[in-house]
This record gives structure tokens, sequence and C-alpha cells, in this order.
């Protein structure tokens, strides 16, 4: 292997492994520092890091991200908003960013991958770590959080969530589901026998503790469509058989086994989510009145709504709550905030991302021959659905954790696509990488 080649590929790695730890200590910049501006920074210092090796030249595949950045930065400065909100704003644009002046090979995307993977299992253990040690954990760890998170985290816990150290416990389920998605997408498309039950199956289990069954219900349909995508022909069907069997068992065991048990810690929220279905009661979070609420303020907003990120202020101002509350719904919450031209704005490059997603899965994917460049592309291709029917039910785009996980899969979509075209996607990668 060419030493040139490593040490390149190494360095163009740092600017994924400055985002995705960056993000993933969210809880240590915002609960114990209360500085989100270290978040920015170092994001900053990524975006600096791709600047400073390509100039300032955007991939013309990736222009249309400008269209996201330019409509946040409008609405921002046209609402009065406070410097909080701005700060969130520049952070979302400085992920977003990354998009503009990434354009690898494929195979260089896998060390972002693997990044991803451990990050999920540190944090998995904390999780096990709490579960283990219950109060002596939250003593030692609420105690140097904040007061507003020590609240926010003490309030989760009362409510049968475990979460280590990531407190918004669906932040740390969407990294170890990724995870988990990440290993059986490489068992499946990789010739060689790995072991991959080991690791998935000591994921799973942190992974349960979270409770967040919209994570995990998603998780597992995106990733049955995923296989089908790309192992739809009666050659590969054994393939996606054994996975959906595991499946099935899966859910046999938590329905029959898990679900009547109502003291079982894994499986409680499931318990109460099929319960409050069979007593006909709400199941929906409180989502409903949120929704309407938007649909309200946007009626009174059209063009160009209430402003990026002021939702949450007008929950607890104006509505009552004692929380400040997010819409629960992307699509609905830009139409509130952005208005019908900030939505338009932020799906085009939402949608044009998913339609060379779908051009990629239709015409593409399955004359890929290396291992590699299916492993990276088909992961890409599972967070693109997930967060795209994730947005149904939560806030992905504005959370920076999923934002990023997101963004990345549109690098690699956007890098595919264009190697897609030009024949590129299906060489055999020149250097493997372990």
């Amino acid at each position: 292997m060419n030493r040139k080649l490593v040490i390149k590929y190494y360095s163009e790695s740092i600017p994924f492994f400055i985002l995705f730890l960056t993000v993933s200590l969210k809880w240590l910049f915002e609960g114990v520092f209360d500085q989100p501006l270290f978040e920015l920074f170092f994001l900053t210092i990524g975006v600096f890091l791709l600047i400073s090796k390509r100039g300032i030249r955007i991939n013309k595949l990736s222009i249309m991200w400008l269209l996201f950045i330019f409509n946040i930065a409008i609405s921002v400065l046209t609402h009065n908003s406070s410097f909080g909100i701005i700060g969130r704003a520049m952070i979302i644009i400085m992920i977003a960013s990354y998009a503009l002046f990434i354009d690898y090979d494929i195979y260089r995307y896998k060390g972002a991958i693997k990044f991803l993977i451990v990050l999920a299992t540190f944090y998995g253990f904390f999780i096990i770590l709490q579960f283990i040690l219950r109060e002596r954990f939250n003593d030692a760890y609420f105690s140097v959080l904040i007061e507003a998170y020590k609240s926010l985290a003490q309030d989760f816990y009362d409510k049968g969530y475990f979460f280590g150290l990531i407190f918004n416990s669906h932040e740390v389920a969407g990294l170890i589901s990724f995870a988990i998605v990440a290993l059986v997408l490489w068992q499946v498309v990789n010739e060689r026998k790995n072991i991959m039950i080991i690791p998935v199956v000591l994921l799973a289990f942190p992974l349960l503790l979270t409770q967040k069954k919209g994570v995990i219900t998603i998780s597992v349909l995106v990733l049955v469509f995923t296989l089908l995508i790309q192992y739809g022909t009666k050659k590969q069907w054994k393939k996606v058989i054994g996975v959906l069997f595991v499946i099935l068992l899966t859910y046999i065991v938590i329905r029959y086994f898990g679900l009547p048990d109502t003291n079982s810690i894994l499986f409680y929220r499931f318990q109460q989510f099929f319960s409050n279905i069979t007593n006909g009661d709400s199941f929906d979070s409180g989502r409903g009145s949120l929704y309407d609420i938007a649909i309200s303020e946007w009626e009174e907003n059209k063009l160009f709504g209430i402003g990026w990120r002021h939702f949450n202020g007008l929950t607890t101002t104006v509505y009552g709550y004692s929380l400040g509350h997010e819409v629960n719904r992307d699509y609905l919450q830009w139409l509130c905030e952005t208005g019908i031209i900030g939505l338009i704005l932020n799906l085009i490059p939402v949608i044009v991302t998913f339609y060379r997603t779908i051009v990629i899965c239709r015409y593409h994917l399955r004359r890929v021959s290396d291992a590699t460049t299916q492993w990276v592309v088909l992961f890409a291709v599972f967070v693109q659905i997930f967060i795209l029917l994730y947005a149904w039910i939560e806030i992905p785009f504005y959370d920076i954790v999923w934002f990023s996980m997101y963004i990345f899969s549109c690098i690699v979509i956007n890098s595919a696509y264009r190697r897609a075209k030009n024949g590129e996607l299906f060489r055999k990668n020149i250097m493997p990488l372990c």
C-alpha cells in the first residue's frame, strides 16, 4: 500500500472526525460548560481545513445547499433573533457547509463510518454504566451539569430513559442505531466471514435502554428496505431472508415476552405504546396540539414565517407550556418558521439529493462489485431514507447530531452520483483499507 495515499486518506478524514466528535460532545459543550460557541469554533476549524486544501471551490452538485444556508441566514437576520438563535443558526450553517467542499472517492468515506461506530460504542458503554449504577452514576454526572440540563436529564431518567452521557436520548439512540446498521450492512455486503453478530448484540442492549421506539422502529424498517434495494434478486434473496428472520424473531421476543412484563426496563415504553393503541388513547406524545399551533402561526405569516427557531420560545411565552417545545415535524416547522418561501428553499437540496439517491439505487448500485463502495453507498442510502421519515415525527434538520449524519450521507450520495455518471463508481478500489 502506498504510504503517501494512506497519509492523504487519513488527512482527508480529519474534517469528518472533527464534525462527528464535535456534535457528539454537545452534552459537554452545552450541558457542562454552557458554551455552544465551542461547537461553532471546532466546526469552523473543520470547514477551514477543507478550504485550506481545496480553496473556496464549491462542488457543482452541492451548490444547491447555498439555498438552505441562505434561507436560514436571512430568516434569522430579519426576525429579531436572539444571540442564542443566531449562534445555533451559524452552527447549522457550518455543518451544511461541509457538503459544499467535499468530494472524495467513495472508499475514502469508510473511515468516517468506522469513527461513528467507535463513538456509538463509547457512548453505549456509558448507557450500560448508568443502567448498572443508577443513582450513583446520576449523582456523579448530573452534579456537573448546568441547572437547566440537570433538570432535563433528571426528567428523562424519571420517564424511564437511559442515556449515559448524552442526555438527549434520541441523539445517542441515533448514533447507536446507525452504528448497528453499518455493521449489519458490512456483514451482508462483504464476502468474507466476519462475525458482526457480537458487536450488534452488544450495541442493541444500550439502544433498547434508550427507549426511543421511533428511532428503533424506523431503523428496522429502513434497514429492510435498504437491503431490498440492493438484494432484491433471486440470487441474493437468501441474505435478505436471513436478516428478516432475525428481525421477526426479535419482534416475537419483544412482543410476547418483553411487552407483557410491564416491569421490563428494556421494553417499557414499547409496552406503553401498544397499550395506548389497544385502549384507544393518544400515542402521539402531544404532537397534535403543537402541529395546530404551528399551522395557526403560519397562517399569520404565510410567506416568510415567524423566524427560524422562534417556535420554541412561543410555546412558553404565548401558549402556556412550562418547557419550550419544537413542532416535532421538520417540514411543518420549516413552513411555520420560514414560510412558503423558506420551505421551498429548504426542500430543494433535500429533494434533489433524494432524487439522486433514487437514481443511484435504481440504475447503478447493483452494478457495483466492490464491497467497500457498496457498503459506504448503502449506508448513505439508509441515512437518507431514515432522516426523511424521521423528520415526520422529530426535527433532525435542527438537531446538530442528526443533521451532521444527514449531511455526511448527502456528501456520499453526491460523490457517488457524479462517479456513477462517468463510470468511476464501478471500478475496483485501488487502495483497500482495513
